[in-house]
């Protein structure tokens, strides 16, 4: 992701996943970062590269991170878990 002011581009999107303008961007958790089901924000543009398997996609934010003033840090255990075993031989 690439931040550009208020909205952010995300490249590598796979051309097989069908996007269209409008659609709400939310995290997932497959990452185990950051929770599932938090919107992110809007797609407002798709840039489909003719020589590319991939779209480069604006994203509109939910949030305007700059006036975010109060943040909480959360040490996360069972990321730290998940690592350990996934790096059992």
């Amino acid at each position: 992701v690439r931040s550009r002011g208020l909205g952010d581009v995300y490249k590598r999107q796979p051309k097989h996943v069908p996007l269209e303008i409008g659609y709400s961007v939310i995290t997932s958790s497959f990452d185990s970062i950051f929770p599932k089901g938090i919107e992110v924000g809007k797609i407002s543009s798709i840039n489909e590269e003719t020589n590319s398997n991939f779209y480069d996609v604006d994203i509109l934010l939910s949030e305007d991170f700059y006036s975010i003033y109060n943040v909480y840090l959360v040490k996360s255990f069972p990321f730290e878990e998940k690592i350990g075993l996934e790096n059992i031989d």
